[in-house]
């Protein structure tokens, strides 16, 4: 099943909380807190944008939280948007009803400043989850290991092995001493399982461009079953 992600909700999205952060701007000074947090959600929507461009979860439960969070952002524009068509200028009336209608913007803006805070956590959360569990994020922390490695900066193992001293070794002592090390780097505990299938083709990889196995064929065969 899939939920709708699509890397262009978001960038429409970011795109319309750049209008209203500008209208809120050229809006009565009442309205100048609710600019600052609408700003602060725009940043946290680039960010899911530019992390989603290069990578998209394949996970439905991460998506349908993309989605819900997405929604929560938009509806929250909208209420804003409201607002302003609402309240676009504080007019020329009485003293007491000019007062009046300051306390009923500042009671508004209280409550959407709580709602964007509320859409940028999740938000937020969302993003957090995704890269520490970024096969990217895993990726980075791979090559890490790779340069150590090389560097003489562990200590022997099947890793070693492998690598520097060219030796056949064993498909699942490689994926466990991969594990500990990531893990030992502060790898989220999920993210070796979920992108496990992505290790092994790396691992392949890496064995093939270096040459570390006599039979490529061989190896390839042994790296590429689960």
């Amino acid at each position: 099943m899939s939920f709708g992600i699509s890397i262009s909700d978001f960038i429409d999205v970011a795109d319309r909380s750049r209008k209203v952060y500008r209208s809120c701007i050229d809006a009565p000074r009442e309205y100048e807190s609710l600019a600052n947090s609408v700003n602060i959600l725009r940043a946290i929507l680039d960010d899911t944008r530019v992390h989603l461009e290069r990578e998209v979860p394949d996970e439905q439960n991460k998506q349908k939280a993309l989605v819900t969070a997405r929604q929560s952002c938009e509806n929250a524009l909208d209420d804003i948007e409201s607002l302003l068509k609402k309240y676009p200028s504080l007019g020329t009336q009485s003293s007491k009803k000019l007062i009046d209608r300051i306390r009923f913007i500042n009671r508004d803006v209280d409550g959407l400043k709580e709602q964007l805070s509320t859409c940028g956590h999740n938000l937020e959360r969302c993003l957090t989850s995704l890269m520490s569990v970024s096969m990217i994020s895993v990726t980075e922390k791979l090559d890490m290991l790779l340069l150590e490695y090389k560097a003489g900066k562990h200590e022997k193992s099947v890793i070693s092995l492998a690598l520097v001293e060219g030796q056949r070794v064993d498909e699942d002592e490689v994926m466990d001493q991969l594990e500990s090390n990531l893990l030992d780097k502060e790898l989220h505990p999920d993210a070796f399982d979920l992108n496990r299938v992505s290790i092994r083709k790396w691992v392949l990889e890496t064995i093939t461009e270096d040459g570390f196995a006599e039979d490529e064929m061989e190896y390839q065969t042994a790296y590429e079953h689960q």
